[in-house]
């Protein structure tokens, strides 16, 4: 610079205005290359300077938004959540089993509670080695033929592998065996005892292979693709709002026969533990999506919807509020639901309702917000 300076000062004396001006500009211009505009640098603060060109120490970063850790939040998961409900399922299959061995048909029926109950905490995970395997078909596809299985268990022949036995098995067909017959018959007690081992059969392998190796490859798959663990999560979360909406409320409640109420397609007919079940379901679509299973550590979709931007806290607390409203106004029917469906219509009306706000918001403006793509066909309809 003081070259600079005193290269100017031996042109002035020169006396030529070309050269004075040449000289001016090369001595602008070498102050603007060494000095810059001064400002903060730094991007991820609140009173960055984009024009900026040395940082002057002055970057106020108290507000900005730390780096996200997705790969937390994906172990914490596969980990913490998918996994552990997996196991709490197949262990409630094993206990079932052991009643039902010792023909002991009160505590079956009580223990066939917590078994739903411990689907429910499974329900929303269909994704991986349960969507490969196609779990959910095999544990929970309703309504059931029960004259298939009153035949079945007559003739006593039946292979629950085929595509029919869809319809004759899972935990719709224990929820019509234990409640609607009166004893557990040697007849009776075998076609239970299938049934349940064809859902461990599947319980043990999907279970296995979150723990010996889908865990790691989930917890891998970074970015929100088709095939990233985000967009996994999100389409099988968006699935379950479906399958809530449509077979377990909507369904029923006559959205698809003109109005006319269907009591026997509820899930849990026999048994009558639709409403528990679905509370269930509900308790557990806000813990997939706040992932918040050991505190205010655990990451989930929440958490990742409102690092992208401060904005997307709105979205997130509307999600959770609907997933509130929802779950209370289930838990105000009086009656179970086939019965509340005529009974207890306008409340029913108002859970599908606000399932339908729900559906909007999770399955329009969440995956928009995170630049997922909702992948599965939803034939529901209604």
């Amino acid at each position: 610079m003081k070259k600079i300076l005193e290269f100017t000062k031996e042109i002035f004396f020169l006396r030529s205005p070309l050269v004075v001006f040449i000289a001016l500009l090369m001595l602008f211009s070498s102050c603007s290359l060494f000095e810059g505009n001064k400002g903060c640098t730094d991007s991820a603060c609140s009173n960055y300077d984009a024009s900026a060109k040395v940082d002057d120490g002055s970057c106020d970063c108290s507000n900005s938004v730390p780096a996200f850790d997705a790969q937390k939040m994906r172990a914490n998961y596969a980990i913490n959540i998918i996994s552990p409900a997996y196991l709490n399922f197949d262990s409630a299959i094993t206990a079932l089993i052991a009643d039902i061995e010792e023909e002991d048909l009160n505590a079956a029926k009580e223990r066939f509670k917590l078994l739903y109950l411990a689907w429910a905490k499974c329900e929303v995970y269909g994704l991986g080695p349960a969507q490969n395997y196609a779990l959910s078909a095999t544990v929970n596809t309703f309504p059931i033929d029960t004259s298939l299985i009153d035949t079945n268990i007559i003739n006593g022949t039946y292979n629950l592998n085929s595509s029919a036995a869809f319809l004759a098995k899972g935990l719709p067909a224990l929820d019509y065996i234990l409640f609607k017959y009166d004893e557990l018959t040697p007849s009776v007690k075998q076609y239970a005892l299938d049934v349940l081992q064809d859902m461990k059969a599947y319980a043990d392998i999907v279970y296995n292979e979150w723990v010996a190796s889908y865990s790691e490859i989930f917890i891998a798959k970074e970015g929100s693709s088709a095939s990233s663990a985000l967009a996994s999560l999100v389409n099988a979360f968006n699935y379950q709002v479906d399958i809530i909406k449509g077979a377990k409320v909507g369904y029923p409640l006559g959205r698809k026969t003109l109005g006319i109420p269907l009591q026997d397609q509820v899930e849990a007919y026999h048994s009558g533990y639709t409403n528990e079940i679905l509370i269930e379901n509900l308790k557990n679509l806000k813990l997939a999506f706040t992932g918040n299973v050991l505190g205010s550590d655990s990451l989930g979709l929440e958490d990742y919807l409102n690092n992208i931007s401060t904005n997307q806290d709105e979205l997130s607390a509307q999600i959770i509020n609907k997933i509130d409203e929802i779950k209370a106004a289930t838990e105000l029917l009086e009656k179970p639901l086939a019965e509340a469906i005529i009974e207890e219509v306008e409340q029913v009306e108002l859970i599908y309702g606000l399932l339908t706000d729900l559906i909007i918001l999770t399955k329009s403006d969440m995956p928009s917000a995170l630049g997922v793509f909702i992948s599965y066909q939803d034939n529901d309809g209604d």
